[in-house]
């Protein structure tokens, strides 16, 4: 059937004589494309949203959702009253409407409408009230050039709903379907975004209600997760009975308990402790600062989306003994999501959860431990020795996908094809020929480009800070090992500066944090451990300026080195040495290059001898596996140019046995 609608009257008209429900569905879907722009700081210039204008449009298109599903038109009079012309009457007159954007003052008058509808004794009444809304959101005389496109796209929507339902189908149907049938015009999107971004960091806690939008979006059959159908409707039936005054208060107050109901009405319930923990294969445990509980929601509601079963303070320790109830939780669960600030730093809870974990997998290569980074926060050594992912830069959408990816990211095959091109991909530095046919070295032109070149020259401002600070007596009680890196890495840095090899400058690090690690507090001098403390977290500042650091880094976390006994390193570093004093025999390599080889077989025998040490299976090892991982890595990068300088190396058979020698030793490390 043919549906021709230009305007809020021919809805109406279209819409006579037919189902109440379907300008039910066709006003709730309308408040719910145009609720974005109420949530668009671009939509209020230099003035700031005030809360209460989206609360008022969340509340008007969750009572409309909630009448829709429950088929409910007769709800308590304080519920008719406030829900009829609160969106419009009660918080239009807070700003005015010229003082707002078009499409946000047209929102509230909107939801108004829409919410008009569930209460329509008839369905002409609901049908009057749907094309109000219509005429609300989609008036073009009072619009820009742009404004009217808009405009005119969101009407559009409207008349596909309508071509959708004269089709026969039904309102459930319709209602799970993205609110776009067709492809959502990029300019949507973008007004999306920034209303997400906006939700998520408000601090009056809207992040909920994104999530719940994002479920409408995607036709989820309830409106939050882990909610059953009885849930759902105690949801509803608490969400109806609340009047004036109870959503009048202050938008954090009614957002939170809000929150509550969801939290408590979720299953398993809060009040059911005996049967919470019982399933002892819960996929994670989330750990945060109560500060920053807004992104631990976040990341629960990505886990929904993901099927993973999680532990959660603000939702499972309610009721509880905290104390009790997080043991049960940590024991419980296979792995660890932290979720990094400066807060969760300082906070005695978070570190005992975080050690938990650490000392179940010291060396990660279990990767019990997700860490998420949120701002700035100077991590604690052995935190930052942890691959996380970098959440700071990121907002809306954006962030979200990151976590997702972090969290369902499976490590590469244990294979030798596999592994490979993870190593040689962030080689830094790099193996290369130069212009005399020699080998040398060379920063990664893709790993170690800084993508932030602002920030990175702020960072190593302080950088050379700290290492000013370590030289000279300043080390003198430091073991050989660490004194030895502190002077590579300071040679290293003031030599080439911004264009260092920043992930060789990262190994190095690896080692000097190992070592403070292991060092007790006594053992520092004066001022020395939280001068170590800056320079690591100050060269993490600069390594956070790198493309794509975190992900190349998660990738060398998760490659398996089962074979790594002092045997078989010393194998390996035996055989370094004979295939570069091979290749430097025949003058095909250059004195940078045979520095570099030189350092590397010196870190090799102290790992070796270091492996082999008492006690060596519950030490964590960052350091010895970054470097096995980058060495392996010069390995099999050297043997590969090496096999194509066939016409320039005389005695070029020999050495590329002696290559493959070498990679073969390597492989055994990873227990190929």
């Amino acid at each position: 059937m043919g549906v021709a609608i230009s305007s809020g009257e021919e809805l109406e008209a279209w819409l006579e004589g037919k189902p109440r429900d379907w300008a039910l569905a066709i006003a709730l879907r309308c408040a719910l494309r145009v609720l974005p722009h109420i949530c668009d700081p671009v939509s209020f210039g230099d003035r700031s949203i005030d809360p209460r204008l989206p609360l008022a449009v969340f509340r008007a298109s969750a009572i409309l959702s909630g009448a829709i599903k429950t088929r409910t038109n007769d709800v308590s009079h304080s519920a008719t009253a406030a829900a009829r012309f609160s969106a419009v009457d009660a918080y239009a007159g807070a700003i005015s409407s010229e003082a707002l954007h078009y499409f946000a003052y047209a929102a509230l008058r909107t939801a108004g409408a829409a919410v008009r509808s569930v209460y329509a004794s008839s369905a002409a009444e609901a049908a009057r009230a749907a094309s109000d809304a219509a005429e609300a959101a989609f008036a073009r005389s009072t619009v820009s050039t742009t404004d009217k496109y808009v405009a005119g796209l969101l009407f559009e929507g409207i008349v596909q709903d309508c071509r959708w339902l004269s089709d026969n189908r039904t309102i459930r149907t319709l209602l799970a379907e993205p609110l776009w049938l067709d492809r959502r015009p990029e300019i949507l999107g973008a007004i999306r975004e920034r209303a997400s971004e906006w939700l998520d960091d408000s601090p009056d806690g809207f992040v909920f209600w994104r999530q719940w939008y994002d479920r409408k979006l995607r036709g989820e059959r309830f409106e939050f997760a882990y909610l059953d159908e009885g849930a759902e409707i105690e949801f509803f039936s608490r969400l109806f009975a609340q009047d004036d005054a109870w959503w009048n208060r202050e938008p954090a107050t009614v957002n939170a308990e809000i929150a509550g109901w969801v939290a408590e009405l979720a299953r398993p319930k809060p009040s059911q402790p005996d049967d919470l923990f019982t399933d002892r294969s819960t996929d994670f445990f989330i750990s945060y600062s109560h500060k920053d509980e807004a992104k631990a929601r976040e990341v629960a509601d990505v886990l929904d989306e993901l099927g993973k079963t999680y532990v959660v303070q603000y939702r499972d320790f309610p009721q509880r003994n905290f104390v009790q109830a997080m043991n049960e939780g940590l024991g419980e669960s296979k792995r660890l999501i932290a979720l990094y600030s400066s807060d969760y730093v300082g906070s005695d809870h978070c570190n005992a959860e975080w050690n938990y974990f650490y000392n179940r997998d010291p060396s990660s290569a279990s990767r019990l431990i997700v860490p998420f980074k949120l701002d700035d926060a100077d991590l604690k050594p052995l935190m930052a020795q942890i691959v996380y992912r970098d959440l700071s830069q990121l907002r809306g959408a954006g962030r979200r996908d990151a976590i997702r990816e972090w969290i369902a990211h499976e490590p590469p095959a244990h294979s030798r094809d596999a592994i490979a091109p993870k190593i040689v991909q962030v080689l830094s530095p790099q193996i290369v020929v130069n212009e005399d046919e020699k080998l040398d070295t060379a920063p990664d032109p893709v790993f170690d480009q800084p993508e932030h070149p602002a920030e990175l020259v702020r960072a190593m401002a302080e950088l050379r800070m700290m290492l000013d600070v370590m030289r000279g007596d300043a080390v003198r009680n430091l073991s050989h090992t660490m004194q030895q890196t502190l002077s590579a890495y300071d040679e290293h840095f003031s030599r080439h500066g911004a264009k260092s090899s920043w992930n060789g400058l990262d190994r190095y690090i690896a080692i000097i944090t190992d070592g403070f690690g292991a060092m007790s507090d006594d053992e520092f001098s004066p001022g020395q451990k939280a001068a170590l403390e800056q320079l690591i977290a100050a060269h993490k500042q600069c390594m956070a300026t790198l493309k794509n650091a975190d992900l190349a880094l998660r990738d060398l976390a998760s490659i398996p080195l089962d074979g790594a006994n002092p045997e078989n390193i010393r194998d390996f570093i035996k055989q370094m040495g004979t295939f570069f004093d091979a290749l430097k025999d025949h003058d095909k390599t250059t004195e940078r290059l045979d520095k570099h080889i030189a350092e590397l077989t010196e870190q090799g025998r102290d790992f070796a001898h270091e492996a082999g040490a008492s006690g060596a299976e519950q030490k964590a090892h960052h350091a010895m596996r970054r470097y096995l991982l980058y060495a392996g890595g010069v390995a099999i990068t050297t043997l590969n140019v090496v096999g194509s300088m066939a016409s320039v190396i005389s005695g070029w058979p020999a050495i590329v046995v002696q290559g493959q020698s070498l990679v073969d030793a390597f492989y055994r490390l990873t227990g190929l």
